[in-house]
């Protein structure tokens, strides 16, 4: 099945409020950012953040496509992103690649 979309929105998965605000978002996808709108030292808050709510937010999210971006491969940060995606209880609709630097 193909997916138009219209309107993509990157949210901190590091910000407990805006994650709660994504439920209400009527956006075409909602991606759930690892990456840059993550500040450095909080890695690890955002994928904590994910582990404890991501179910709830794919189950009750208005947007058809809920995906989260990971870290580049070259931030050292990829690997991590994706052994974290193994301890989800649900998968994401979509996993957005960050910028490739080759």
């Amino acid at each position: 099945m193909s997916l138009m979309r219209r309107s993509l929105l990157y949210i901190p998965a590091s910000s407990k409020k805006m994650l709660e605000k994504a439920l209400t978002l009527p956006a075409d996808t909602i991606a759930l950012d690892l990456e840059d709108g993550v500040a450095q030292t909080a890695k690890s808050v955002a994928r904590n953040n994910l582990l404890e709510g991501f179910s709830s937010l794919k189950n009750n999210c208005k947007t058809p496509e809920l995906g989260i971006r990971l870290n580049a491969v070259s931030s050292g940060l990829f690997e991590e992103d994706v052994e974290f995606l193994k301890e989800l209880e649900v998968l994401p609709s979509c996993i957005l690649i960050p910028k490739v630097d080759t």
